[in-house]
């Protein structure tokens, strides 16, 4: 099997869920990209993005293809996103490596527990 058919297998599959969901599809990557070697966390942020922008807008030309978009609440988070992803980028070039793997790890912990507690803790 050639060393990139795994890679490109978990990526098809991840895009099928971020089409759909989106959520987690970051970490998933960063996950992936950290498995096959890469140790750069400002590389494999960058090419996260870029995988996520082709997920997404795969996804976003198939949602305007069947009229499924709000266009007005999207446009506000569209905005937000925007202006976010720029902020975020421009610091997180500034911050040691060591600190974003941290933060990639904790935040993808709390929010597994988080999500995992609501859908399964008995109330």
């Amino acid at each position: 099997m050639p060393p990139l058919r795994g890679p490109a297998i978990f990526e098809f599959l991840v895009a099928i869920y971020g089409g759909y969901f989106g959520g987690g599809i970051g970490i998933m990557n960063l996950a992936m990209l950290a498995a096959v070697g890469m140790t750069d966390m400002h590389a494999m942020n960058a090419l996260k993005v870029v995988l996520g922008g082709v997920i997404n807008g795969v996804a976003t030309f198939t949602f305007i293809a069947t009229g499924a978009i709000a266009w007005r609440e999207g446009a506000v988070m569209t905005v937000g996103a925007v202006i976010g992803g720029y902020f975020a980028a421009h610091y997180a070039q500034r911050l040691p490596q060591s600190w974003i793997r941290v933060f990639v790890i904790v935040t993808g912990s709390a929010m597994t527990i988080y999500f995992f507690v609501r859908a399964y803790a008995r109330t």
